[in-house]
């Protein structure tokens, strides 16, 4: 019913597209439809409902962090699920955060 010229049984992707059936993760979820298209994610558990699925999501109770996301130099948070906290902003890195000290 997409288009694609293969029937919804034999297709990998039947809502979407993908007449090659492309799988890059062999997850037996099409590329055209599969929202962890490098990792295997058969049951594209998508917590935060961001578009990127839990088992390549760096925190999937959190949509504004996710690989598609802009790194965001404000926090000390991977916004981007690169491994890498702060990555591009000024300063190469992660802000030095200050503790207070008390005088007692």
């Amino acid at each position: 019913t997409d288009g694609d010229g293969l029937d919804n049984f034999h297709d990998n992707c039947p809502f979407g597209a993908n007449p090659g059936q492309e799988d890059s993760d062999q997850d037996g979820i099409g590329n055209a439809c599969d929202n962890c298209i490098q990792t295997p994610n058969p049951d594209q558990m998508d917590g935060d409902a961001d578009g990127y699925g839990a088992a390549c999501d760096c925190n999937d109770a959190n949509p504004g962090i996710s690989p598609g996301n802009p790194e965001r130099c404000d926090n000390t948070v991977d916004d981007d699920c690169d491994g890498i906290i702060n990555d591009g902003c000024r300063g190469g890195g992660s802000p030095i955060l200050k503790k207070e000290v008390s005088s007692e």
